[in-house]
């Protein structure tokens, strides 16, 4: 329970992410022509977009998790849900 509770912004910020590369994948052309963008053509364009901004702060935030981890090694970490 604790790891979900130090984690859920980041659980939260993915699914977004993931949602919206799932919506890219199966969104109709005329839905995809409503935006009226220059740069998404298709929906697939909409999912590589989200793939892309999404993975970035993601791995960002696993590769500072990790290097946090990493350097508190042995040391308790403190109990927040007292």
């Amino acid at each position: 329970m604790k790891f979900i509770l130090k984690h859920l912004p980041v659980f939260l910020f993915a699914w977004f992410w993931v949602g919206l590369a799932l919506a890219g994948i199966f969104a109709p052309s005329h839905r995809v022509e409503e935006l009226n963008s220059a740069v998404i053509k298709q929906g697939w364009h909409l999912s590589a977009m989200a793939v892309v901004f999404g993975s970035v702060y993601v791995g960002l935030y696993i590769w500072r998790s990790r290097a946090a981890s990493a350097s508190t090694r042995g040391r308790e970490e403190p109990d927040y849900m007292e």
